[in-house]
């Protein structure tokens, strides 16, 4: 049956940002297996994309096909990865449903020709309480990519050679492109690590200066300092690392990941190269 839909989904990141994106258009509403399906067209970039949403009473199913290809779950207590595939590349996104909430109390209304309005993280056909590791903030998209193919598409500052030089100090392989010669006064390079690549744990030692600056410039992936909790590395992520301090930076498990490296100006400046960062470690922080 053709119906009018009002579709209101709200997304909450890991610190609580809300993104609200509202949907009205006509599309069709029917019932099959017990079952609650909706089907309806958009048009984005000039492309239209078709999705069907399946709402069982235990479980909610988003399917897009056209210019963006995905399927996410949302089931409670339940982990999902989706490959979300558009014409900007391929996107990992990661949810985590706490709570789900399926009301079919107004199910009359799939029968009538009465406008339906669904709200789909609110309390009328669905409620969905999740947390979105991927996620559109400030009009930024944050992206994880497992395919090098799509991560160079964002690599402005290239991933250059491998990095033998250093390669016995990295779990993974790392590459190298330097920026600027050493010889100006200031080392720039643009580092790039491979899914579930770190360096070690290390210190930049300087009797005065010193130090080191991250520039994070693709892809996603980790920064800690001994004794601290871990920081993720997103595109604009800036980290300033003191001399004198223990810390290890790479990539997330799910990503390729690169930072411009900047190493600050000091005097009797040398880095001290320590223990890895062993996989119980690593695999802790998700």
């Amino acid at each position: 049956m053709e119906a009018k839909l009002k579709i209101l989904t709200k997304q909450y990141d890991e610190v609580g940002t809300v993104d609200t994106i509202e949907v009205d258009t006509i599309g069709k509403i029917f019932e099959k297996n017990k079952d609650i399906y909706v089907v309806y067209e958009e048009i984005e970039e000039d492309q239209k994309i078709t999705t069907t949403v399946r709402i069982s009473d235990d479980e909610v199913s988003i399917k897009r096909f056209g210019n963006v290809n995905s399927l996410m779950v949302f089931k409670e207590k339940h982990k999902h990865l989706t490959k979300y595939r558009t014409n900007q590349g391929l996107f990992i996104i990661e949810t985590e449903t706490n709570k789900l909430v399926v009301d079919k109390s107004e199910k009359n209304y799939i029968k009538s020709h009465k406008p339906l309005a669904l709200k789909l993280t609110s309390s009328r056909i669905i409620q969905v309480s999740n947390n979105l590791h991927f996620y559109e903030r400030r009009g930024v998209i944050i992206m994880k990519f497992m395919d090098k193919d799509d991560f160079e598409k964002q690599n402005v500052f290239g991933t250059g050679q491998a990095n033998t030089a250093y390669a016995k100090y990295f779990i993974g392989d790392s590459f190298l492109n330097p920026l600027t010669d050493s010889k100006c006064g200031l080392f720039l390079a643009n580092v790039t690590f491979e899914p579930g690549c770190r360096n070690n744990w290390h210190i930049h030692h300087a009797t005065k200066g010193g130090g080191q600056m991250l520039i994070c410039t693709a892809g996603e992936g980790w920064y800690q300092e001994e004794g601290k909790e871990p920081v993720s590395l997103e595109p604009g992520t800036v980290i300033a690392i003191p001399p004198e301090v223990k810390h290890w930076h790479g990539a997330k498990k799910d990503s390729w990941f690169s930072h411009i490296a900047a190493e600050i100006p000091g005097e009797n400046t040398s880095n001290e190269w320590c223990e890895p960062v062993t996989d119980e470690e690593y695999n802790r922080l998700g």
